[in-house]
């Protein structure tokens, strides 16, 4: 893509466009520092990244502040990221949507923050897994997340999502066009079909609900460092693996690192990293009421 090229130039393959609407801006919401953190209070319930059952048309969201929001959706040529921000001048609320065009249908998408996705798809012949990271230009916004040196088995502490500017802010129609990189990401040799993902907030790991060879159920943990698997649950110890729809990490101050598990039956199990290393002790099958009892601080902080 030509470096010289603005946003909404009809030479783009993925199209960006603005809408402009007027708003206010919330008092200290960027730091001096060109950076603002998510609060771990009320503004943690609405940063959450939810994972809904992938239809056509269903969206992801990874990323919400009082400035500025992403999503992912699927698309009939791939999928788009759906873009909400607020100019720190003028409090105009813009919005705007970047788009990549894929060879196969995706059946499944998840994020580890606001600019790193992971995207699941069907070829002719074969399953695809890719990491897309989209990259911004001067004048816009972008989200920050370190990665975990340490590897699956290793505590470590919740890294938060940073939200930062690159000064000066400029509307989205004034800005050179992002653009994604993509890895392509292997996947288990016994896996013949993709269910859902989850992206492990420190980007130790990547979570793949799918099916296995033999037509069961499972969810593999794939190691981002080494790329090795490891199968952590399956449908004939918990039959609820062969409906699962999405992933949600949550935190809590008492119980650690929280996995919701979203199914198409309307069950909603809670598996447990109690240290945050990786590994999942205890699986909590109980209604999504039952669970906001039994961890009532779980909220605190959502991903």
């Amino acid at each position: 893509m030509n470096g010289q090229q603005l946003i909404g130039s009809s030479a783009l393959l993925c199209a960006l466009f603005c809408v402009a609407c007027r708003s206010q801006i919330p008092a200290g919401a960027l730091e001096d520092s060109n950076a603002a953190r998510l609060s771990s209070g009320n503004e943690a319930a609405r940063s959450s990244a939810s994972h809904r059952r992938l239809l056509p048309g269903a969206s992801h969201q990874a990323f919400h502040s009082d400035l500025y929001i992403t999503s992912l959706k699927r698309t009939d040529a791939g999928f788009q990221v759906n873009g909400t921000e607020e100019s720190p001048q003028t409090g105009v609320r813009s919005r705007w949507k970047f788009g990549q065009e894929l060879d196969y249908e995706v059946v499944a998408m998840t994020s580890r923050h606001g600019h790193e996705f992971y995207v699941a798809g069907a070829a002719a012949n074969s399953l695809v897994l890719e990491r897309f990271d989209l990259s911004v230009g001067d004048g816009a916004f972008f989200t920050e997340k370190k990665v975990s040196g340490s590897p699956p088995g290793v505590e470590v502490d919740p890294i938060p999502t940073v939200l930062r500017l690159n000064r000066p802010y400029l509307e989205p129609g004034s800005r050179l066009a992002p653009a994604f990189s993509r890895v392509a990401l292997s996947l288990p040799t016994d896996c013949v079909w993709i269910l859902a993902l989850g992206a492990d907030p420190e980007g130790r790991f990547v979570l793949i609900a799918g099916k296995d060879s033999q037509g069961l159920g499972a969810i593999w943990r794939r190691d981002s460092s080494s790329g090795a698997f490891t199968r952590i649950l399956e449908e004939g110890s918990y039959p609820f693996v062969a409906d699962v729809t999405g992933f949600r990490f949550q935190d809590s101050t008492l119980e650690g690192r929280l996995l919701r598990v979203f199914t198409s039956g309307g069950g909603t199990p809670i598996l447990q990293d109690k240290g945050n290393d990786g590994e999942f002790e205890f699986v909590h099958q109980i209604s999504y009421t039952d669970a906001e009892t039994a961890f009532p601080d779980w909220s605190i902080t959502s991903h």
